[in-house]
């Protein structure tokens, strides 16, 4: 179980604990009766093992001297790797000393790992062998792990800590760990400089190592998680490695590093942090999440230490505004003159920016703008300018294209995004969309033309005169649908003073004329009273209007001169009377 530590912000640094110093667990301890105990004597070049029971140590008599040893089984679990051992304590019964040891030192020595067998086997069973153990027993420089004062008739306990005795218990964990006993100060002269006279009735208890240890335990800072963070941005978590065993205890190893480019420790990122924690010491470190395409990132890392290991898991996931542009109707097409229709983008914000937290930085933001020749792509409210669209939002952004003439135009929408790239890596971009609209419709052509003048010339009063007046619909749009092209003859009148006559003979209101399609209309003209005439003919077209609503007005000017119809002849005599005048008028219908 891991416990839970807040993050701070700072790394590679070394505090103590959270709980602190005063509450860690004390230190743990083992008593360990010797399994073998004895002793060796040395006279003169003869040497014996003269006892494995007892353990007399010093000179009973001159020349001779005597060595003890004491051996202990070192339990297995000394040596892993969390533990520290601390302090080695020997306890020494001394329940009848002999003469003349006070003044003396009792030194307790390394004995050689590789001389236990033959310690407890006399040597090897040869006097050389048993010479090896008794010059391993003596105190000489370098191998004595602690000393005291000899106390005629106290038992001996004191705290050995020379000579590397703690690594040497460690080593021979799951092993036997023998020490050695021998006195100095010893003359010869006196005799009975001994310690330890009479112990071989006393229980193994009274030769006991007191090994007291300490534990470290891992103790490690949860799962980390950055959250939504928006690419370009960056943020912080802290991972926290604590010794939370018992006092004296040393927790060392090393927090590595990440494996996910986008999260990297903020300090020596490639390198691991090395550690060696006391009890309630933590060390931390610091990671830096620094996305840099939208989805889900992770990274292990991985704590090797004496204690055991661990592994933190890492987690972020990048955020940001990315851009969908659809063409929805780029192109409307043919449009009719004097209509509109509607060219229309799509613009999407299908990113996840806004989940950061970050505000109007997070959304999709940039600016739409239209460039090119035509005039007739007029955008809508919100259309151009400044964009900022929250996540999830759609928005059209709609042109509205009125041709004026016929032919195709084209303009260009530029959308530059200040952010949301549609690779997902929150970087600029810009695209455009081509707009394209094709302007047709009718178009009114006529023999005569529009705005000439029709003369009927001089027509006898009561008398109808004729003329023709083709209209025609002569566009040449490249396509022949009628609500696009065809041309509406919606109504024809005649206005001025004379309006009353003039008249068409065939003229039905609300002709359609198709593309290409001609109509021929008559042009009557007919007077009762005298005197020359004026009219004006228009005729109402959808020519620039939506087909069949009104548009252009053509018009035609029309004239002519009523005269009256000539007089019956009287007669003869009348004739005769007149022969002079009527030889001299000409027939007035003569355009001769």
């Amino acid at each position: 179980m891991k416990p839970i530590f807040v993050p701070f912000s700072f790394c590679l640094t070394t505090m103590i604990g959270m709980l602190g110093m005063a509450h860690q667990a004390q230190a743990g301890s083992i008593s360990l009766d010797a399994t073998n105990s004895g002793n060796y004597n040395q006279n003169g070049t003869t040497f014996t093992q003269a006892s494995t029971t007892s353990y007399l140590t010093g000179r009973v008599t001159n020349p001779q001297e005597n060595r003890s040893y004491f051996v202990f089984t070192i339990p297995a679990n000394m040596s892993q790797a969390s533990r520290t051992i601390l302090t080695a304590t020997l306890t020494l019964a001394n329940p009848g000393t002999g003469t003349n040891g006070t003044g003396k030192t009792l030194n307790i020595t390394n004995v050689s790992s590789g001389n236990i067998t033959n310690l407890i086997n006399n040597g090897g069973g040869t006097n050389t062998g048993r010479q090896t153990i008794f010059n391993d027993l003596g105190a000489t420089a370098g191998n004595i792990y602690g000393s005291t004062p000899v106390i005629t008739g106290s038992p001996v306990s004191f705290n050995l800590t020379q000579a590397g005795i703690l690594t040497d218990i460690r080593n021979r964990a799951g092993q036997q760990f023998a020490v050695g006993g021998a006195l100095t100060g010893l003359n010869t002269t006196t005799t009975n400089q001994t310690i330890f006279v009479g112990s071989t009735a006393t229980p193994t208890s009274n030769r006991q190592l007191t090994i007291t240890f300490a534990d470290a335990v891992l103790g490690t800072s949860d799962d980390q998680q950055f959250g939504n963070v928006l690419i370009g941005q960056s943020t912080n978590r802290t991972l926290m490695v604590t010794n939370t065993g018992e006092t004296g205890s040393s927790l060392t190893g090393s927090i590595g590093p990440s494996s996910d480019g986008e999260i990297l420790s903020t300090v020596s990122p490639g390198q691991p942090l090395n550690f060696s924690l006391g009890a309630g010491v933590s060390q931390s470190r610091t990671y830096r999440y620094t996305p840099t395409v939208r989805g889900l990132d992770s990274t292990t890392i991985g704590i090797i230490s004496n204690a055991g290991n661990s592994n933190i898991l890492f987690t972020g996931t990048a955020v940001a505004p990315l851009n969908a542009v659809t063409p929805i109707t780029p192109d409307v097409g043919f449009v009719r003159i004097g209509t509109n229709a509607t060219a229309r983008v799509g613009l999407q914000n299908l990113g996840d920016g806004n989940l950061s937290g970050q505000g109007a930085i997070s959304n999709l933001n940039g600016t739409s703008s239209l460039t090119g020749s035509s005039a007739n792509f007029l955008p809508t409210a919100g259309s151009v300018g400044s964009l900022s669209l929250t996540d999830n939002v759609n928005r059209n952004l709609d042109f509205q294209y009125t041709p004026t003439t016929s032919g195709p135009e084209t303009q260009v929408l530029t959308l530059n995004f200040s952010n949301g790239s549609d690779n997902g890596t929150n970087q600029t971009q810009t695209k455009t969309v081509n707009l394209a609209g094709y302007g047709v419709g009718p178009a009114f052509q006529s023999g005569p033309t529009p705005d000439s003048t029709l003369d009927f010339g001089k027509v006898y009063i009561h008398k109808t005169e004729m003329l023709d007046l083709v209209i025609n619909n002569g566009t040449q749009d490249p396509t022949a649908v009628d609500n696009l092209t065809g041309l509406t003859l919606l109504n024809a009148f005649f206005e001025g003073p004379d309006a009353q006559f003039f008249s068409l003979a065939n003229f039905v209101p609300g002709t359609v004329l198709s593309k290409g399609e001609n109509l021929a209309l008559k042009l009557l003209f007919n007077s009762n009273i005298n005197g020359p005439k004026n009219a004006v003919l228009r005729i109402l077209t959808d020519q620039g209007a939506a087909f069949g609503q009104a548009g252009q007005t053509f018009s035609y000017n029309l004239t002519a001169t009523a005269i009256p119809e000539p007089s019956s002849l009287l007669g003869i005599g009348v004739f005769a009377t007149t022969g002079m005048l009527l030889k001299r008028k000409r027939d007035p219908l003569n355009k001769g």
